[in-house]
């Protein structure tokens, strides 16, 4: 854990965000003028596909978030101070989306046996509900108890009337107490200018990025890479170069060296561990032998060799800018919650229900919005994309 005011993006981000616009200016120029396709320009002798659903199982892993909450169990517990009337009793955790907060914090409560303040329903977050109406029995705020909340960017609404809970409830964990609270990056952005936030909670904490070698430590630790082998397309190179061979210090045997598509791949991600995995797993790709292979087997589990196009190149949705505003301010409303129901975002913009619904048929089309236990959020392998674009227009946006 660190501060969230110490959190730095891993480098060459500015490089990758150009380096993407470039790449989509060409393939358009490609496609308009030269009329080539991303294939023929590659060679026919070896075709990349997107791999299927039934391919990407075996390839695709998620973040062990018990883990990482005994990980930084003891770092949390010395957040807290407990002698002294100047004690800090408060330790909000941010971090943007796919950065596991809210897992991580609900993982933790599971492991302390530590009561959980899980957000009301919506309709109850727009009526009269105050932080007095919430149920707070299992919390002894005046002794060693601790109350961790994962979500609170569910306990408002950007609404005239979605306020009252949230404002209550930070008063009320400022008053005293041991809280851990958890908040989406962009809500705590919101709240910070709305309520004042971090001067009534304090700054908060964050996870250290995942930058490059963090994320070049995990994808070795998943995969077999005696079996599988993964190279950057077009250029032959191995995703994750065997230091030990030509090298006799021991020391760089024991640290392996970071490719520059895992660099890549950390930069474009924003050292957001989610977003890093999601777009790997957006950007493998097979490659299907000349039409008289037909019928080999394709199994991605032994002996395979996987090519990774670079983040960049990724074909993600991006808002219409000059002339889209519904699309910019329906993406925005959904990260400025961590997702929303339909309902709810008929209810908070300024625009009729089958605009609303013809703009997030737009965006679950393109890829860049999933709905998932009824709520819409935007995709995490659209999010960089996404996010660049909106603060890049003047959108309130997050730090990380």
């Amino acid at each position: 854990m660190i501060p969230a005011s110490d959190f730095q993006v891993p480098c060459s981000a500015a490089n990758e965000a150009a380096l993407g616009r470039s790449l989509r200016v060409w393939r358009w120029f490609k496609g308009e003028f030269l009329q080539l396709s991303e294939q023929s320009a590659a060679g026919h002798s070896n075709k990349l596909r997107n791999c299927s659903a039934v391919e990407l199982e075996p390839l695709t892993h998620e973040i062990d978030w018990k883990r990482v909450a005994g990980e930084v169990s003891e770092g949390l517990t010395e957040g807290f101070e407990t002698d002294g009337s100047d004690g800090r009793r408060v330790v909000p955790l941010v971090g943007p989306p796919g950065s596991g907060i809210a897992e991580m914090l609900a993982a933790l409560a599971q492991e302390r046996q530590s009561p959980l303040l899980e957000a009301p329903e919506t309709d109850r977050v727009l009526g009269e509900m105050d932080a007095e109406d919430l149920d707070l029995t299992a919390w002894d705020a005046s002794g060693d108890s601790m109350l961790v909340i994962p979500s609170l960017e569910r306990f408002y609404l950007r609404h005239e009337s979605g306020l009252t809970l949230v404002r209550s409830l930070i008063e009320r964990l400022a008053s005293g107490g041991r809280v851990l609270v958890g908040c989406d990056s962009w809500a705590w952005a919101f709240l910070q200018q709305a309520a004042g936030i971090e001067d009534m909670l304090g700054p908060p904490m964050t996870l250290a990025p995942f930058d490059a070698p963090r994320l070049d430590a995990w994808l070795r630790g998943v995969y077999d890479l005696q079996q599988i082998e993964f190279v950057q397309r077009g250029r032959d190179a191995p995703v994750f170069p065997d230091c030990s061979k030509g090298s006799d210090s021991e020391s760089e045997k024991s640290q392996p060296a970071t490719s520059d598509l895992v660099k890549s791949f950390a930069a474009h991600s924003r050292g957001n561990p989610g977003v890093a995995l999601a777009l790997w797993t957006s950007c493998l790709r097979i490659c299907d032998p000349d039409s008289d292979a037909d019928g080999q087997d394709d199994d991605t589990s032994a002996g395979s060799t996987l090519w990774l196009v670079p983040p960049s190149e990724l074909e993600v949705h991006a808002p219409d800018n000059g002339r889209n505003r519904i699309e910019r301010f329906l993406l925005h409303t959904l990260l400025q919650h961590g997702g929303l129901s339909l309902a709810t975002l008929v209810t908070l913009l300024p625009f009729s229900r089958e605009q609303i619904c013809r703009r997030l048929a737009e965006l679950r089309l393109a890829g860049a919005v999933a709905e998932r236990d009824g709520r819409f959020q935007v995709t995490l392998t659209a999010y960089p994309q996404i996010r660049r674009d909106l603060v890049g227009e003047g959108f309130l946006g997050d730090a990380f």
